[in-house]
C-alpha cells in the first residue's frame, strides 16, 4: 500500500507544480473536494437514503461553508 500512497503523493505534487498551487493550497483543494463528495446525496439511490444520510449531508456542508467562508 506505501507504493500507492507514495504514487498518489507524487501525482499531486505534479498537479500543484503544474497548476502552481502551492501544498498549501492544493491540501485546502482537497479538501474541498472532499467535502463536496461527502456532502452530495445523488450518488446514494433515492429509494434506499436514511435519516443518516441526511444528517452527513448536513454536517459536510456546513464544514464546507466554513472552510470557504460563507
Amino acid at each position: 500500500m506505501q507504493d500507492v500512497s507514495a504514487m498518489i503523493v507524487a501525482l499531486l505534487h505534479d498537479v500543484a507544480e503544474d497548476a502552481n498551487f502551492s501544498v498549501d493550497e492544493l491540501a485546502k483543494q482537497v479538501k474541498i473536494a472532499d467535502l463536496k463528495h461527502n456532502s452530495d446525496l445523488s450518488r446514494i439511490p433515492q429509494e434506499v437514503r436514511t435519516s443518516k444520510d441526511f444528517k452527513r449531508m448536513e454536517k459536510y456542508s456546513r464544514a464546507l461553508k466554513i472552510l470557504r467562508g460563507d
